[in-house]
């Protein structure tokens, strides 16, 4: 639903959406993940990355790359990716 007083989401929507989103899901969908413990690893896909750095918390609903200190919620994911994707592709025309 659309704030009345501007085109922004509410934030309640928006905290639904995150809560509902399977993190591991939607990272699953951009990047190999195996499952340690609790929580889910795999190679980062913002530097370099030989050896699985990217670690995915269910429980806590975040990731976190212990190489380059990337972190955050789904939505941060999804929009670090897709604009690293973007970039990609126009430096690469």
């Amino acid at each position: 639903m659309l704030n009345q007083n501007s085109n922004r989401l509410d934030f309640k929507i928006i905290d639904d959406i995150r809560r509902s989103a399977r993190i591991v899901d939607v990272i699953g969908h951009y990047i190999k993940l195996q499952k340690k413990g609790n929580s889910y690893f795999g190679l980062c896909p913002f530097h370099p990355d030989k050896h699985p750095s990217l670690s995915v918390s269910p429980s806590k609903n975040a990731w976190k790359c212990f190489v380059c200190d990337a972190q955050g919620s789904v939505f941060d994911f999804v929009s670090k990716i897709e604009n690293s994707a973007e970039r990609s592709i126009f430096e690469h025309s």
